[in-house]
Formats: structure tokens, sequence, C-alpha cells
């Protein structure tokens, strides 16, 4: 017997061909709201922008109106082997695997590099920033 008891005397096909219709709803009510919001989010993104380069024109890392909220420019570091053969020689000279995820770990890397003043060999860093717009609690 099946789970729901509510859908017992419905078929399989009479479930799947439900199911089928709404998805074709739920769909239809996505891509709705995604041509909604599309003029709202292009704005956003213009706005963001303009904001990052005064900011960044201005050296600040964060704006705050009171009554509005606070914006600010996040700088987010990753990091990426560019020669497998070094990083695998470096991590197994230091004995550490911390090193190693699916990409470098980002706090043992940034670690090395406070406390040695560069990269492990093999390893390569790209900053970029981001945004973060905290609304006021009115």
């Amino acid at each position: 017997m099946a789970g729901n008891p509510k859908l017992a005397d419905f078929s399989t096909a009479d479930l799947l061909e439900e199911l089928t219709h709404t998805k074709q709803e739920l769909d239809a009510l996505t891509a709705e709201f995604k041509e909604k919001v599309a003029p709202s989010e292009k704005m956003r993104s213009v706005l963001e922008a303009e904001l990052m380069l005064r900011l960044a024109d201005e050296n600040m890392v964060t704006f705050n109106v009171a009554d509005v909220g606070k914006f600010t420019r996040v700088l987010k570091t990753t990091y990426s082997v560019n020669d497998p053969i070094a990083f695998n020689d470096f991590v197994v000279s230091e004995g550490d695997i911390s090193y190693l995820n699916k990409t470098p770990s980002s706090k043992a890397v940034a670690a090395y590099r406070e406390t040695h003043g560069e990269l492990p060999p093999g390893v390569t860093a790209a900053q970029v920033y981001t945004s973060r717009f905290t609304p006021s609690k009115k």
C-alpha cells in the first residue's frame, strides 16, 4: 500500500497525469513571475553596480543610512590549483591534508598565505567584490 491514504483511490496513471498538470502550472507561474520581476532585477543590478563603484571611489567598505539600511562591499577570495603536481608535492611535503578539498581549502591556504606571505606552490588566487544589503529594522 502506498503512503497517502487520501490518494489511495487514484490510479498510478491518474497521479502521474495530475503531477504533469501541476508541474505545467508551476512552470507557467514561474515564467510569469520571472517576466514580472525582470525590470526590477535589472534596476537592482544597476543600482548595486553604481553603489559598488561609489564605495570603491570613496575607498569605503560600508555605507549605512540609519532608517534605510546598510550596503557593504564584500571581498571574496577563491583559490584554485593551476599546477597540480606542485600542489600535490606541497601537500605531501607539509603532511597536512587540510589543504585538500574540491578546491584548495580557503582557510588553510589563507592561513599559509598569512604566515608565509605567499600562496602555496601550485595555487592561484582570484578576488571579487560582491555586495550585501541589509535593510534597517524599522
